[in-house]
C-alpha cells in the first residue's frame, strides 16, 4: 500500500472516530439470550368503528331495537366482540311486494353526539393456537308479531366485505358470499379463517360507505303476505367456532 493511500486510510479512521483497535480479536467472548413469552389474552374486546377498526378508537354502538341494551361483551381469547341489529322502520301495509332497508348502525359517544357507519360482526382471535374459525348466522324463526307470521319475508345481507387489523404476517379471513340470504333454521356461513389465518380482529360489513348503508341490509315481503298493523321480529342467532386445523371449512 502506498504512503498515500496509507495516510488517506488513517485520515478516514480518525474522521470517523475509528481506529484500528476496533478490528483487533476478542479476547472473550460470551453469548446471551432475549426472550418474550405470549399467553391467550381472555379479556373481552369491544366493539371498533367499522370504518376504521383501530384498536384505539373503541366505539359504542347502539341498538335500534333496545337502545338502553346494557354492554355484555364476550370474554376472549375466542370472541364474538359484536353484532349489529336491523330496523327496517315504518312502513305503510300494501298489497305489492316491497324491499324495505334496514337503518345504518348508530354509534354514540355518551354525550348526546351520533353517527353511523356500516351494520357489521366483530370477531377477535387472541389464542394464538392458529387453528382457524368459523362465523355463521342463523335465523331462529319466521318475523312474527307474537301471533302471526309474515309469510315469504326474506332478510338478506348485501356487500359483505371483511376489514381488520392487518398485522405484520397475518392473513385475512375471507366472507362466505357477497350476498348472504337467510332462511328460517338454516345455519348460513358469514366469515371464514382457515389454519394460521384469521388473528386478532376482523369485522365483516355489510356495504361500506355511508351510501352503501342505506340498502346494505334488505327485507323482502311479497304482497301477498298478509300484515297486521303490529310490530314483526325474529331473533339472529350469531355463532362462532373454532376449527380444528385438520378440518376443512366448507
Amino acid at each position: 500500500m502506498s504512503k498515500t493511500v496509507t495516510l488517506f486510510a488513517a485520515s478516514a479512521m480518525a474522521t470517523l472516530g475509528l481506529t484500528a483497535s476496533v478490528y483487533a480479536a476478542p479476547v472473550s467472548t460470551l453469548d446471551s439470550t432475549a426472550q418474550v413469552t405470549f399467553i391467550p389474552n381472555d379479556q373481552p374486546s369491544g366493539p371498533l368503528d367499522p370504518n376504521n377498526p383501530d384498536p384505539t378508537n373503541a366505539v359504542k354502538p347502539v341498538d335500534p331495537n333496545n337502545p338502553n341494551k346494557p354492554d355484555n361483551p364476550n370474554a376472549g381469547p375466542l370472541s364474538l366482540d359484536f353484532a349489529s341489529s336491523f330496523n327496517f322502520g315504518q312502513n305503510k301495509i300494501t298489497t305489492t311486494d316491497e324491499t324495505y332497508y334496514a337503518d345504518a348502525q348508530k354509534f354514540t359517544d355518551g354525550q348526546g353526539k351520533t353517527t353511523t357507519g356500516p351494520n357489521y360482526v366483530q370477531v377477535t382471535d387472541n389464542t394464538g393456537d392458529d387453528k382457524g374459525w368459523v362465523l355463521s348466522v342463523t335465523q331462529q324463526g319466521d318475523l312474527t308479531d307474537n301471533k302471526n307470521s309474515l309469510d315469504g319475508a326474506v332478510i338478506t345481507l348485501h356487500d359483505a366485505n371483511v376489514k381488520g387489523i392487518a398485522g405484520t404476517g397475518a392473513t385475512a379471513p375471507i366472507v362466505a358470499a357477497n350476498d348472504i340470504v337467510l332462511e328460517k333454521g338454516q345455519k348460513k356461513l358469514v366469515m371464514t379463517a382457515a389454519a394460521n389465518s384469521g388473528q386478532g380482529t376482523w369485522l365483516t360489513r355489510f356495504g361500506s360507505d355511508k351510501l352503501a348503508d342505506d340498502k346494505a341490509v334488505s327485507l323482502f315481503v311479497p304482497g301477498k303476505a298478509v300484515k297486521h298493523a303490529a310490530t314483526y321480529s325474529t331473533n339472529l342467532n350469531w355463532s362462532l367456532e373454532q376449527v380444528p386445523t385438520n378440518t376443512p371449512i366448507k
